[in-house]
């Protein structure tokens, strides 16, 4: 007997496991069956800033989850919206997400981040991936570089103002720095924004988000325009 939509997704939470589902799910009668891991402060708003407008372009999500930010962009008007994810589980998850939803613009596929189509996209989107771990093991440049391989025009990503070698990397400022060499470093804090500012700006991508004054005390991620200059 073939199993309903919502029987689907309950085997599909169950596979997954809830602290790898970033964003809430519901079944199809609107029961919660996992709240997700993640924050809505640190993604893509459903009314984001005006310089971040998606309409008539084409978009991925890199390691895009349960597709929530895929149906966002395709509901804010992107011309095609796809979201890449190498758990086979999670992709499916997104697809029937996504015919809950409504939302017919979109394509999910399972795929690896280094194997970039042909054909760029016009904006690459990363949320949830470049955290703690990525950037304590020194790959916050290899995981930006992924992202310009898949975009012509636009990039938007999450990243946290400010961090601490010890408490979030578990290494001290010198082990850290002999890891990812950095200017952007003081004392135990290490500026993911700013290193991204200074990264992406000399190799030729401009930041439209504005950042408020005091941005580097919020713990939070923030989320990042950058576009060709």
């Amino acid at each position: 007997m073939k199993m309903t939509r919502s029987e689907e997704l309950r085997r599909l939470v169950e596979a997954i496991g809830p602290g790898n589902i970033w964003r809430p799910i519901c079944d199809d009668d609107g029961n919660m069956l996992v709240e997700g891991a993640g924050h809505d402060a640190e993604s893509l708003p459903e009314a984001p800033p005006e310089h971040i407008d998606f309409s008539g372009k084409s978009v991925v999500d890199l390691g895009c989850n349960v597709g929530t930010f895929v149906c966002r962009a395709a509901r804010l008007g992107a011309r095609k919206a796809a979201g890449i994810d190498i758990d086979s589980n999670l992709v499916r998850c997104a697809e029937i997400l996504a015919v809950q939803e409504g939302v017919d613009n979109v394509e999910f596929m399972v795929c690896d981040f280094n194997s970039p189509p042909e054909e760029k996209f016009d904006v690459a989107m990363m949320f949830d991936i470049i955290g703690n771990t990525t950037i304590g093991n020194g790959q916050m440049h290899t995981f930006i570089k992924i992202m310009e391989n898949w975009a012509a025009k636009e990039l938007i990503i999450s990243l946290k103002p400010v961090c601490k070698a010890r408490k979030h990397f578990h290494k001290t400022p010198q082990e850290f720095c002999e890891l990812f060499p950095t200017e952007n470093m003081d004392g135990e804090c290490f500026y993911p924004v700013r290193e991204a500012v200074d990264f992406l700006g000399g190799r030729g991508w401009e930041l439209k988000t504005d950042l408020p004054e005091g941005y580097e005390t919020c713990g939070m991620k923030m989320l990042l325009h950058f576009v060709r200059s």
